[in-house]
């Protein structure tokens, strides 16, 4: 379950990355 959290987490963190190098472009 802990590990599930971090990938959840993580893959969230990956998503507003991408969102914002979008805005950037």
């Amino acid at each position: 379950m802990f590990c599930l959290r971090i990938s959840v987490d993580l893959s969230f963190y990956l998503i507003s990355v991408f969102a914002h190098l979008d805005l950037e472009c």
